[in-house]
């Protein structure tokens, strides 16, 4: 029997794929505003091989236009056919009018709603939850028109990289400040004199000294007045540079509480001309939406914080989440505004990890399972 499905259009266009995938129509029907057309032809870009699909704009408040557009496409159906609407997004008045109009001329309609903040698949015409929708980042980023492929697996960091970490822990719980300072300097040698191939580099000022091998991985930091520390691995120099080792250390409790293999870290994503446009410090997949997490030691500047939140909307799409997690407790002006972009904060530098593990798996799990809208 021909099944054919009808799904209201908005921003939110990755519940609308869910429940298209869920439904397998025969001949697919999107209803946007002129305003969200883009996202309409996003979804149709998805199943454009498999679906025949058309596209009708409605009007955002013209109710007698609505209406009628809601009885020419009922009255045009068989009433042999399958049919499903979908009301997880677009405009409340059109799911009103649909509803209403479909309940009289398609009484066997079957109307779907993906609740945002549980992902689970109510029918409404049934009355029943018929189950959890399947989350597929990838298709989430392609419908944003995002290429989500420059990244390291979390899984890639080998016993090695937690020697590494130890060591850098260690050395920045000895004099946090000297060791940000002489590393930052470090990596502004490096630039400075564009050293980033060099096999060997050496550099060494009145905070410390830090030697790099290339062709071993290894490195070696000295604060002055404490003992050297060396270590080999094959991340050794994102740990060690630009607080690296932070954002590893947060990803090793982030792997208590979530699939190891779905943890994104060093995630970069390009323009068309191929570079780097921005940068996210770890994606997770939780299995229901993308968490985007910030790793910083400290907030300095309250910029920090507008940058990552327009982050998090350009490439997070709506029902995305946000963390900020800093080693130190976050200034008050820092958390305030975290509080009103919607990012949920979370400082590391008390408690032991089995702790943090603990408290951030209940944050998470409230955060994740709460609706943006």
């Amino acid at each position: 029997m021909p099944k054919i499905h009808i799904a209201l259009v908005g921003k939110q266009t990755t519940p609308v794929c869910q429940v298209i995938e869920h439904v397998k129509p025969n001949q697919l029907i999107l209803l946007p505003s002129q305003d969200s057309h883009q996202y309409a032809e996003a979804v149709r870009t998805q199943f454009d091989a498999q679906i025949d699909c058309d596209i009708y704009d409605l009007s955002v408040d013209d109710i007698s236009a609505i209406r009628t557009v809601a009885v020419t496409i009922a009255e045009a159906i068989p009433q042999n056919y399958e049919v499903s609407l979908d009301l997880t997004s677009g405009v409340k008045p059109w799911a009103l009018i649909f509803v209403e109009v479909f309940k009289e001329k398609l009484p066997q309609s079957d109307i779907y709603y993906v609740s945002l903040q549980t992902s689970k698949l109510i029918n409404m015409s049934k009355s029943e939850v018929v189950g959890e929708v399947d989350f597929d980042y990838n298709m989430q980023f392609r419908l944003l028109g995002h290429n989500f492929s420059d990244y390291t697996l979390f899984t890639e960091y080998t016993p090695k990289d937690d020697v590494a970490l130890g060591a850098l822990k260690g050395l920045y719980k000895k004099n946090s400040k000297r060791f940000t300072e002489l590393m930052m300097k470090f990596v502004d040698y490096v630039k400075l004199g564009n050293l980033s191939n060099a096999d060997d580099i050496n550099f060494e000022d009145k905070k410390g000294k830090v030697s790099w091998n290339a062709r071993t991985q290894s490195m070696m930091i000295g604060l002055m007045d404490n003992q050297n520390v060396r270590f080999s691995s094959p991340h050794a120099w994102h740990l060690a540079t630009n607080t690296g080792w932070f954002e590893y250390y947060v990803a090793k409790i982030l792997a208590q509480i979530f699939p190891p293999d779905q943890i994104f870290m060093n995630c970069h994503f390009k323009g068309s001309d191929n570079k780097d446009l921005n940068e996210v410090d770890i994606i997770v997949n939780t299995g229901k939406k993308l968490l985007f997490v910030e790793c910083k030691t400290q907030i300095k500047d309250s910029n920090d914080v507008d940058k990552f939140a327009s982050v998090v909307r350009n490439y997070g799409a709506l029902s995305s989440k946000a963390l900020f997690v800093t080693y130190w407790e976050m200034y008050p002006n820092g958390r305030e505004k975290c509080k009103n972009s919607g990012i949920t904060t979370y400082f590391m530098s008390s408690n032991k990890d089995i702790e943090h593990v603990e408290k951030l798996s209940n944050l998470l799990n409230q955060i994740i399972n709460k609706s943006n809208l």
